[in-house]
């Protein structure tokens, strides 16, 4: 699993945050995490990327965090490599 950890847009919340976003090779998508100053589920704003395959593409989980964080001109091409690098794993016939 990748992890990429963004700079808050300064002024957005108001109050410390984190904001991940990354590939999950289990789940085969990539991810979205907002909170307010850890991943404590109490305190997500928003998660995105917990259903197996729910976002395929990294344009999606960048779209997600663009009003929060700053976007690193290579986050694009950083997460496909994750993906590239890392593979996904097949659905398991139990997931539905």
């Amino acid at each position: 699993m990748s992890r990429h950890l963004l700079q808050p847009v300064v002024g957005v919340l108001p109050y410390p945050s984190s904001i991940a976003i990354g590939w999950d090779p289990p789940l085969a998508t990539f991810f979205a995490i907002v909170s307010r100053s850890n991943d404590d589920e109490d305190n997500m704003l928003l998660w995105i990327g917990t259903h197996y395959a729910e976002l395929p593409e990294p344009d999606a989980a960048i779209d997600a965090v663009r009003p929060y964080a700053v976007i690193p001109d290579d986050l694009k091409s950083n997460l496909e490599s994750d993906r590239r690098n890392e593979g996904a794993r097949p659905r398991p016939p139990w997931l539905a």
